[in-house]
């Protein structure tokens, strides 16, 4: 449809003179804006009523044509009984033969290590998680009941590293089989304790080294791209008060080095970071604006650590007494 309206708003005169080409019915905005261009033949003239006022119309010219209907069709498909039955066994055959071969070794660790074995032989997901002593919480679960059997597996009084759970825990789409496997005392933590971390870190260093390796000498970053697969060239703007790299997230050692003295073009050595390597070509340097005056930051700094005192002095308090929140561990039986 086209059509040509006399339509002024607070005397500015609309877009092209007031003449609309090429709409489909509904697209304009006014019901009776619309119904008139639509129902009206060509040629006629008239005037309508919006609530942006009247409107003076004549209908140039419509063109036949179709307007496609998007229709989303959902099928929601559901597991069959026989199905659920036949996973439930397979999930107790699992469980039946993890006990038989972790009952057979009397080291926790080496159970454990079984227990992640057989786990990945099966296809399944070996996920880790932590849960503190004081105040526990468990993350990833969708309901109350995994999460206390969870708990009563860590907390059980005699627990001890390698013990698995009696039974399946069974939420909407998958099966949970756990196995406790460390548990920290208080203090000092002991090799044991923090071995995994360190291998962790080890390995995140060795690969740090060797991307590292390969990306010296580069001089240009289309050449380091070329030089080590996986590797892309990404824009990103960084200030020197919020160390975050778009598209790398929480960078602060990068995002310090950049600000040491470089110069707009000039191409950095390999950085090691939290989440990879980099190597940062500076296109534009921005200077702050120079402040008269900077009462407005001090009192923004001196609100900020007002509204912390409190919080503050309720977590020193807590620690200096040593207190536990033994609330989730009173709603789950396992201390009174």
């Amino acid at each position: 449809i086209m059509l040509y309206s006399n339509d002024r708003q607070q005397g500015q005169p609309v877009k092209d003179g007031g003449k609309y080409e090429d709409f489909v019915a509904g697209e304009i905005v006014g019901e009776e804006f619309s119904d008139f261009a639509l129902n009206q033949p060509v040629g006629k003239i008239g005037y309508v009523q919006t609530r942006y006022g009247f409107h003076i119309i004549e209908v140039l010219d419509k063109k036949p044509g179709s307007v496609p209907n998007l229709a989303i069709i959902e099928q929601v498909l559901e597991p069959s009984q026989d199905t659920r039955d036949q996973k439930d066994e397979e999930v107790d055959n699992i469980i039946f033969a993890l006990n038989e071969k972790l009952e057979a070794i009397d080291n926790g660790k080496e159970r454990v290590a079984m227990f992640d074995t057989l786990a990945l032989e099966k296809g399944y997901i070996v996920r880790p998680i932590s849960i503190q002593d004081n105040a526990p919480t468990v993350y990833g679960f969708d309901s109350k009941f995994s999460e206390d059997k969870i708990l009563k597996l860590a907390y059980s009084e005699g627990a001890q590293v390698g013990d698995l759970v009696d039974s399946p825990i069974k939420e909407k789409n998958r099966y949970i089989i756990g196995v406790l496997s460390s548990i920290k005392e208080k203090g000092t933590p002991n090799f044991a304790d923090v071995k995994a971390i360190m291998e962790k870190d080890f390995i995140q260093d060795e690969k740090a080294n060797r991307i590292s390796s390969l990306m010296v000498g580069a001089k240009s970053l289309d050449e380091v791209t070329k030089k080590v697969s996986g590797t892309s060239i990404k824009d990103a703007e960084i200030t020197f008060a919020n160390p975050q790299i778009t598209g790398a997230g929480y960078e602060p050692t990068i995002v310090g080095a950049l600000f040491s003295g470089l110069k707009d073009g000039e191409l950095t050595v390999p950085l090691k970071g939290r989440a990879g390597v980099y190597m940062v070509q500076i296109e534009k340097t921005t200077k702050a604006p120079a402040a008269a005056n900077y009462q407005a930051e001090k009192d923004q700094l001196l609100g900020a650590l007002k509204n912390q005192v409190q919080g503050n002095a309720t977590k020193a308090l807590v620690k200096l007494y040593d207190v536990v929140d033994n609330r989730r561990f009173f709603e789950t039986n396992i201390r009174r």
